[in-house]
């Protein structure tokens, strides 16, 4: 594999969105086909460094970064003042998308997920832009949790399909 190309980390069925397969016989039961949501470059690079003092829940650095000065100079939301993003050390080979570009949600009454593909323009800082592939495409998926209450009990819970409510 060249240098840039995609391969595929991760498929699913677009009939749940959530059901992992390899062909679209392994959708069979969920519906849909098999699509890739996700890829990643060849492990020899491009590598992409990121902050390791800003994680997302599950882990995982998010602010790009070149040098230890773009931690130092990024608010973090740790603290009042810059420098709160730690150092520059993590690094992970580039993630790319596959073509098409696929983005897949799931209705649910109290675990939605949202989906969303859109396009990006370039930012003011060039090292941020080289990072992020910009200007180019966002994929945006989001999962919430809903609760519901009793319209005329407020502090009544209401599970959806159920009934319940007084």
């Amino acid at each position: 594999m060249l240098e840039g190309v995609c391969s595929p980390v991760a498929s699913v069925c677009t009939g749940d969105g959530t059901t992992p397969c390899a062909s679209n016989g392994d959708c069979a039961l969920s519906g849909g086909t098999c699509v890739g949501i996700d890829g990643e470059c060849e492990q020899t690079g491009p590598i992409d460094t990121y902050c390791d003092g800003a994680l997302r829940a599950d882990g995982e650095a998010y602010i790009t970064c070149n040098s230890h000065v773009d931690c130092d100079q990024t608010e973090c939301g740790a603290g009042v003042g810059v420098g709160l993003c730690g150092t520059c050390s993590v690094a992970r080979v580039r993630r790319c998308f596959l073509d098409p570009i696929v983005a897949v949600g799931s209705a649910d009454p109290t675990l939605p997920v949202s989906a969303a593909l859109l396009c990006i323009g370039p930012t003011s800082r060039a090292g941020f832009n080289d990072m992020e592939g910009l200007p180019g495409p966002e994929r945006r998926v989001t999962q919430s949790k809903v609760a519901y209450a009793c319209a005329h009990a407020l502090g009544v819970p209401y599970v959806p399909g159920t009934g319940g409510c007084p």
